[in-house]
């Protein structure tokens, strides 16, 4: 079997890796047991993926096949290996999967980012700089610096965001009940976000949205753990 390539969004440490999408990617493929060498990627890396049709990450080659966007790779995993643990046993999974993936994207990411902006540009690798801060400062109309200063007024509505999934685990193991779901590891990738990249510590030992993360970064021999939590 050919080892998939997973080009994986980077700091400046290379052992970095903090893309949420990436982070779905990867636990998609270590959920079917597939090889994987995922290889570092930067914002300024774009050339690297235009093979790809597009400039943003993950993108995998899998022999001859080139797939990209997160949910169109996971697509494809089921496709191409259906021998392998199906990430969508049925199609009520899918749209179970589709549902959270909806949700994180347009609800909880945009509550995230303000949050995160500043502590990801002080992790990136300094050539990214120009063009994060560039980038960024137009979506928010403000600085980074700025976000920085107003992260409390942030955490209201981030919390808030989060308040399904923290009611969901309050009652569940996971988001798929007694079992782990698809839809665990889309939401595990924005968790492994804030984890990588954050100095602060968003959850009490005792909230069951961090004893999740800890059952999520358990999983696979501890393939989570392999990014060290920033928040002291």
């Amino acid at each position: 079997m050919a080892e998939i390539k997973l080009y994986d969004l980077a700091g400046a440490d290379p052992d970095l890796r903090f893309s949420p999408y990436c982070w779905r990617v990867k636990m998609a493929i270590a959920h079917k047991g597939l090889p994987c060498e995922t290889i570092p990627w930067r914002f300024l890396d774009k050339p690297r993926i235009s093979h790809s049709g597009g400039e943003t990450v993950p993108v995998i080659e899998d022999g001859k096949e080139i797939v990209r966007d997160s949910w169109a790779i996971l697509d494809y995993l089921d496709e191409a290996y259906p021998e392998k643990s199906l990430l969508f046993p049925s199609q009520s999974d899918r749209l179970y999967g589709a549902f959270v993936k909806d949700w994180f994207d347009n609800t909880v990411h945009p509550a995230v980012a303000p949050v995160c902006m500043p502590d990801v540009f002080s992790v990136i690798d300094q050539n990214d700089r120009d063009y994060f801060r560039k980038s960024r400062e137009s979506r928010f109309g403000m600085t980074l610096e700025a976000l920085a200063d107003a992260r409390e007024t942030f955490l209201g509505p981030m919390e808030k965001s989060f308040a399904p999934l923290r009611a969901m685990l309050e009652r569940n193991e996971y988001l798929g009940g007694d079992s782990i779901h698809v839809a665990d590891y889309i939401a595990f990738g924005t968790f492994q976000w804030i984890r990588g990249t954050s100095k602060h510590s968003l959850f009490e030992s005792s909230d069951p949205i961090a004893s999740w993360c800890e059952r999520m970064l358990n999983l696979f021999d501890g393939l989570g753990r392999t990014i060290p939590q920033r928040a002291s």
